[in-house]
């Protein structure tokens, strides 16, 4: 007995149909945007061997008349053959080219994740265009926190050099955040941190980077600093907390137990009338693992 076939059902296999190769819907001059973009989410690595289709791909991605979701599926559907080891080689000038195009864009998606690409491939002329708009704003191309992430896919020492720049002033707190966390590997970076966590007038998050970093480069300076910050009760109180957290876990235990006025201030901290309070708790965990032998 033959199966009635409902106009959903006809309309549910016409597009198994045309999924079934994608190009009759890329192609259509009726198909929504939704439907193209869908489709060219389907290509599969065959279009790395019939260059004529892959130009189409990157003719797609990078013409602005497009909709930016089929445009971003075109770029997808070219990225995904960059795995393709036998084949993309030959094909690699022309992704590059599209690429390139695309880090002009207007489309802020397009533009960022094309530039993204590009680092990722060492292209040079890129990464001079991102650290020349981190010292001219009018010429960037991307905000200066987005440029410096990118920028981390190829360090150099002008790299570093930018990123010291913006993360010892400004009022892109974003940005500064950035810049620390690409700078936590750089150890002639040491001295900005410890400016950094030095400086009340610092926003306490950027102190908290500065001290995170120190502790992989300088374990030995940031303890320093950590006494410094956790005595003085005009400091910022959480930083105080997390400095004697880090006393706490990556002390030397002889120099704590050693320490009489840490250990008495310490003690008040434990007892005081903030008992229960993170700086209190974290005061009691102190006396806990470096009490000094006399007091236990």
């Amino acid at each position: 007995m033959a199966t009635l076939k409902t106009p959903a059902s006809r309309k549910a296999a016409g597009s198994k149909a045309a999924m079934a190769n994608p190009w009759k819907v890329i192609e259509s001059p009726t198909a929504t945007a939704r439907q193209r973009a869908a489709a060219l989410a389907e290509l599969d690595w065959s279009i790395a061997s019939d260059r004529t289709r892959y130009r189409a791909v990157l003719a797609i991605a990078t013409d602005r008349a497009q909709h930016a979701s089929v445009r971003n599926a075109a770029l997808s559907a070219a990225h995904s053959v960059s795995f393709d080891a036998q084949h993309f080689p030959a094909l690699r000038p022309d992704y590059l080219r599209a690429l390139r195009k695309l880090g002009d864009d207007a489309d802020t998606e397009l533009r960022q994740r094309s530039l993204g690409m590009l680092m990722r491939e060492g292209d040079a002329a890129t990464e001079q265009r991102l650290l020349i708009g981190l010292d001219n704003p009018a010429d960037a191309l991307l905000p200066a926190a987005k440029s410096l992430q990118l920028l981390s896919y190829q360090l150099h020492s002008q790299t570093y050099d930018a990123a010291r720049r913006i993360a010892g002033k400004g009022d892109d707190l974003e940005a500064r955040e950035a810049a620390l966390r690409l700078l936590a590997a750089d150890a002639t970076s040491t001295p900005l941190f410890e400016r950094l966590i030095a400086n009340k007038q610092e926003p306490s998050e950027l102190r908290r980077l500065a001290a995170t970093a120190l502790h992989q480069l300088a374990p030995e300076k940031l303890q320093k600093v950590a006494r410094t910050i956790t005595l003085d009760e005009s400091d910022d109180e959480s930083l105080r907390t997390s400095c004697l957290v880090a006393m706490t876990n990556f002390g030397d235990a002889k120099a704590m137990e050693s320490d009489t006025q840490l250990q008495a201030y310490v003690g008040g901290l434990s007892g005081g009338a903030g008992d229960g309070q993170p700086l209190n708790q974290a005061a009691q965990q102190f006396l806990g693992r470096h009490k000094r032998e006399g007091s236990r």
